[in-house]
């Protein structure tokens, strides 16, 4: 009866469903009603509320959840992530595109050039949105950037966050509390993209034309270290 009533996408059925504990939610019923919360933020706070369902199952959900709701999602995704093998993201060689990007205050060319080298091409981050800042720091740990890269980021992307202190630190933190599968994995679950194939590395052939070619080709990377806190790490 639960997947009959998911299936007929209607924003008072599926509210129901959700205020419901004693209305198992769980396989495709779940996923119907996760993928239309991504739009609706009524649905997504009840479902976000419940204790009977795995946290991994709500990582679409992960920037309307709370705190502690967002630290058991990250826990389930990484859980899941162990389970298979899965190569490194392995793009360390876009750290100077995205570096040089942010460092002249292009946010547009900065946020393509990170779509493709996860393999999400087009994709809409508006990562220096304020509720929106975590998928960021995801984002680039899921880049397998370095972490002097990814503060630089944080300091020069977007003047609003690199005026608050608290919020450098928080991202900094968020990159370094997961590995970059687990990264990478919830960033698709956020952005309902799976990432294609893992582009080719520089030393491999790429058609000078072939959708695979590189888009952009920036200048070095500024120097990184002249500008970034002492580690980022606080003193007290």
């Amino acid at each position: 009866m639960v997947d009959d009533l998911s299936l007929r996408d209607e924003p008072d059925v599926d509210l129901a469903l959700a205020r419901n504990l004693s209305a198992p939610l769980a396989g495709a019923a779940l996923e119907r009603l996760v993928e239309r919360a991504r739009r609706r933020p009524e649905l997504a706070a009840l479902l976000l509320a419940r204790d009977d369902l795995p946290a991994v199952d709500l990582a679409p959900l992960y920037l309307q959840a709370d705190r502690t709701r967002r630290a058991a999602i990250r826990d389930g995704v990484a859980a899941r992530a162990a389970l298979r093998p899965q190569a490194r993201a392995g793009m360390r060689a876009a750290g100077a595109a995205l570096t040089a990007f942010a460092g002249r205050g292009e946010p547009e060319r900065f946020e393509a050039a990170l779509g493709e080298a996860l393999g999400m091409p087009g994709v809409s981050f508006r990562a220096t949105e304020p509720e929106r800042r975590d998928l960021l720091a995801l984002a680039l740990r899921a880049a397998d950037l370095a972490e002097e890269e990814a503060v630089f980021i944080f300091l020069r992307l977007d003047p609003s966050i690199a005026r608050s202190v608290e919020a450098v630190f928080g991202l900094t933190e968020l990159f370094r509390a997961m590995d970059a599968a687990t990264a990478r994995d919830l960033v698709a679950s956020i952005l309902g993209s799976e990432p294609g194939m893992r582009s080719a590395a520089p030393e491999q052939h790429r058609p000078a034309h072939g959708p695979s070619s590189p888009r952009i080709r920036p200048a070095a990377a500024p120097a990184l270290r002249q500008t970034l806190p002492e580690r980022t790490r606080k003193t007290r």
